[in-house]
């Protein structure tokens, strides 16, 4: 299988899809969403037919395929579809599917032709258009098998049961889609007609139709991530001297959302996706000296072991893993699946077959699982993953439900993993505590009424529960996607139905609910009042709303005279430690915050002669700049930075004032301060100008004693 899919959403757009064009457009839209969040590389298109418009490449070279639209060719989703999909309206004409089905094929064989690609088409149609040109079906099926392209019929208002013929294992035999009654009643309707036209072509390429009535169905069918698992070669050793070449991959994997990318919104440009990265450095300091850092050298890992740290080494801490070779599970015995508690279960489960291409392997695996299954037994086995993996205690269940024979492996505690708690029984609770007979009935009844399956039809179907908590994140990056600016949108009601109660279910079970809760006496217990300590503003507030707030107004002005922050700035978190200093209002802090702010530039540009250090200080000198005009301290700004551009501007350091001209941080200006005299143009003129260093002369050599005397002679 193909890692990208190459997709064409083939749409009526007739005068019969009126009703329900919205619901399509909301498929399509779901459908380009999902496959966005899937990957970079799947492709979609968008093809019309029963437009009224004619524009797709088949007719401009041979004429014939009118009233077919090639809304937006295969290539990457992006968000322009997805806001351009929204326009798509219903027209007068009738659209011909099968002509539509060719136009399809030729767009997706001249974007994919000898390239690996999951082809796929979805049809979204009413089917209440007659067809025409019938006697082209088999041509455009042999078309299809030739391209490898799957049908997907999702089919508005169609009748016949759904069908799946299954892209994980081998087609099994399908069951009749009509029922004869059926079959004879409706011959010769256009719409049924239409629904056994596709079911054949679904059927002969390995598609589905699936009928829909609403959004929900739709998105059960699209909303489906097709994946090719990765199988891992292992021995399964029954013993030492009987090996089977077997492999795994996962059933099960938690699906998550996308991982958000932290990003300098300073620098990101939306045209540009490389702008906007950030690098993170992490750096070790002694609490003792925090300017100080810690080397890698002079760094080690530790074991917590009571009150101390047991040293480790990276030597001591790899010799202390268990090694093993390669990927391996083996036989430790069998017993009773009874014996073994669904609690127990840990981890992903995974499946177990044979080696690919290794037949005896196959049928010695196929041999195993039917033993156990006619003898009702599990095996218990050790099971590595790879190479000098920590092992595993697990179990293997034969399944033979599925197209071929394999085991079921689910992963099992250790005994350090095992979390033991005892509760009283039952049986001996005090009298009046133990349910009645008659409650016991009602709470029978009660199960009864509400089980999931009912007359052989399964009210909830796994394949349309959607974890709404995803769903509901996808949605409001699609909203934000298409415009930045919305408020995000609300809960899909479709994905949390998912998880409420069947309205059917409830409905039928209404009088056994009512007699559980008659058989059953409620009393609301009201909570003590208990005395609690006013440790939060939030407690004072709330406690002291009756008399005013005198206590909290009272904690309040207390605080104002102390100062618990930091009581100098450090070199660690400089901007941090300086804006608490500065925000406790008192004047003398805040020349000290200032002096300390200015000395910790200087020696950040000194000791750290790097870019990433010179960002530092410049960050510092933002903070000084913008506190100093808040302050009504610009003049004392004004006197560093032209001693900043006098020490630095040349020399060693001189990267530090190249990058504060390129941010353009400069002097004060009367816009900030209307006490100062500098200008908005004197304060650019001062970053452009360069200071001239006067050549001192060299003095002439003193002549020694010696030459004087001489002078004198």
């Amino acid at each position: 299988m193909a890692s990208k899919d190459a997709i064409v959403c083939l749409l009526d757009v007739s005068q019969t899809m009126e009703p329900n064009i919205n619901v399509a457009k909301e498929a399509i839209k779901s459908l380009t969403q999902w496959k966005m969040l899937q990957g970079k590389t799947n492709e979609i298109g968008v093809l019309l037919f029963g437009s009224d418009a004619t524009f797709n490449t088949l007719n401009d070279s041979q004429g014939g395929y009118e009233h077919i639209f090639q809304f937006a060719p295969i290539d990457r989703p992006s968000v322009d579809l997805l806001r351009n999909i929204s326009g798509i309206s219903t027209c007068n004409q009738a659209g011909d599917l099968i002509e539509g089905l060719i136009v399809a094929l030729d767009m997706i064989r001249a974007r994919t032709q000898n390239k690996k690609y999951n082809r796929k088409i979805y049809l979204i149609t009413d089917g209440e258009n007659p067809v025409e040109g019938s006697e082209d079906l088999p041509a455009v099926v042999d078309m299809m098998k030739g391209l490898d392209v799957q049908l997907v019929v999702m089919g508005i208002g169609f009748t016949c049961k759904p069908f799946n013929v299954g892209l994980k294992g081998p087609a099994v035999k399908a069951e009749p889609s009509f029922s004869q009654e059926e079959d004879t009643a409706r011959a010769g309707e256009i719409k049924y007609e239409n629904e056994k036209t596709l079911l054949s072509i679904a059927r002969a390429t390995g598609g589905s139709v699936i009928p829909s009535k609403n959004l929900p169905d739709m998105m059960a069918s699209m909303n489906c991530k097709q994946t090719n698992p990765r199988k891992l070669k292992m021995p399964l050793e029954i013993t030492p001297a009987l090996t089977i070449q077997a492999q795994y991959f996962g059933k099960t994997s938690q699906a998550k959302p996308p991982s958000m990318v932290k990003e300098s919104l300073k620098s990101f440009d939306s045209t540009d996706p490389e702008s906007g990265k950030v690098k993170q450095d992490k750096t070790y300091r002694d609490p003792d000296q925090p300017d100080d850092e810690i080397s890698y050298e002079d760094r080690i890992k530790g074991y917590r072991y009571g009150k101390d740290y047991i040293p480790v080494t990276a030597d001591i801490e790899e010799d202390m893993k268990l090694k093993s070779e390669s990927a391996s599970m083996k036989v430790l015995g069998f017993t009773n699946p009874a014996t073994i508690q669904r609690c127990f279960y840990m981890g992903t489960t995974l499946i177990v077959i044979g080696e690919a291409g290794v037949e005896k392997a196959a049928i010695a695996i196929s041999a195993l699982a039917q033993a156990m299954k006619r003898q009702q037994q599990a095996a218990i086995v050790r099971f590595v993953r790879q190479k000098n993996a920590d092992p595993q205690i697990g179990v293997l269940f034969p399944d033979l439900n599925c197209s071929y024979d394999r085991f079921v492996y689910e992963q099992l505690p250790f005994y350090e993993d095992l979390r033991s708690f005892t509760f009283p029984s039952f049986g001996n609770l005090k009298q009046g505590l133990a349910p009645t007979k008659f409650q016991e009935a009602a709470a029978g009844r009660l199960i009864e009424n509400m089980m999931l399956s009912r007359n052989g039809v399964d009210l909830m179907k796994l394949e349309e529960i959607f974890n709404p908590a995803l769903q509901r994140v996808y949605s409001c990056m699609i909203a934000r996607a298409i415009n930045p600016k919305c408020e995000l949108v609300p809960a899909d009601p479709h994905a949390e139905a998912c998880l409420l109660p069947n309205k059917e279910l409830v409905a039928w079970a209404k009088d056994a609910l009512l007699g559980f809760a008659s058989s059953f006496t409620f009393k609301k217990v009201e909570k003590a009042k208990t005395s609690k300590r006013k440790t939060f503003w939030s407690d004072l507030e709330a406690d002291g709303a009756a008399d005013g707030g005198e206590e909290a107004k009272k904690m309040k002005e207390e605080s104002k005279e102390g100062f618990a922050g930091p009581s100098e700035v450090g070199t660690v978190t400089p901007i941090e430690d300086f804006e608490a200093i500065i925000g406790c209002g008192n004047v003398e802090a805040i020349l000290g915050a200032i002096n300390q702010m200015q000395a910790v530039i200087e020696k950040i540009v000194k000791d750290g002669a790097s870019t990433a250090y010179y960002k530092k200080a410049l960050g510092c000198l933002k903070s000084l700049r913008s506190s100093c005009i808040v302050h009504a301290k610009a003049a004392l700004f004004n006197v560093f930075l032209r001693s900043l551009k006098e020490n630095f501007q040349k020399g060693p350091h001189g990267g530090f004032w190249d990058i504060i001209v390129e941010s353009n941080v400069s002097l004060c200006t009367t816009e900030d301060d209307g006490s100062l005299l500098v200008t908005p143009e004197e304060a650019l003129e001062f970053l452009k100008e360069q200071i001239k260093y006067e050549e001192l002369p060299i003095p002439e050599p003193v002549k020694d004693d010696e030459d004087l005397f001489g002078d004198m002679a």
